[in-house]
């Protein structure tokens, strides 16, 4: 029986495109043209390209444009600062509380028989505790406090010697 062996398929590379080349790189300089109100014959004369090619790939710059116009650096920072506080707070253990329903049933008697059947839902808060996170604690080790805590263990052993070579020489 013969083997069989994985067959790769060649690595072909690609000719770049208009899009590539040319708009993205030109990005805010479209922007500008678009809202002075240049025509897509301006804009497309200016880049190079025929109105046609201008045509194709308007849709995607304008797409490109608006996500770029949209990442606010203030409200990324926000953002980040949310996910560090939700990292801490899962590193260290949080207890949250949280409303839960609970379906209840009420059954009424009358001379041994079923008179009344209700059922309602009730609600209650319970408290729910989520341990450490061991690897939160260590990302944020890692992140906020380079000097002491890295992943690279021949760094860490270079500070090391570095240390007690400093406390000799403080003695």
């Amino acid at each position: 029986m013969k083997e069989q062996k994985d067959f790769e398929r060649p690595k072909v590379k690609t000719k770049p495109t208009i899009y590539d080349t040319v708009l993205i790189p030109r990005a805010e300089e479209i922007a500008r043209m678009i809202e002075e109100g240049k025509s897509n014959c301006e804009i497309a004369r200016y880049l190079g390209i025929s109105r046609n090619s201008w045509k194709k790939y308007k849709k995607q710059i304008e797409e490109y444009l608006q996500a770029a116009a949209s990442i606010d650096p203030e409200t990324t920072a926000e953002k980040i600062k949310a996910v560090e506080k939700a990292m801490f707070e899962a590193a260290k253990g949080i207890t949250k509380t949280v409303k839960k329903a609970m379906k209840v049933k009420t059954v009424t008697y009358k001379d041994g028989k079923r008179e009344k059947e209700v059922e309602k839902i009730e609600y209650y808060f319970e408290d729910i505790y989520t341990p450490p996170s061991v690897s939160a604690g260590q990302f944020l080790l890692k992140n906020w406090d380079r000097t002491h805590y890295s992943n690279n263990p021949a760094e860490l052993e270079q500070k090391k010697t570095e240390f007690k070579h400093k406390q000799e020489q403080d003695w």
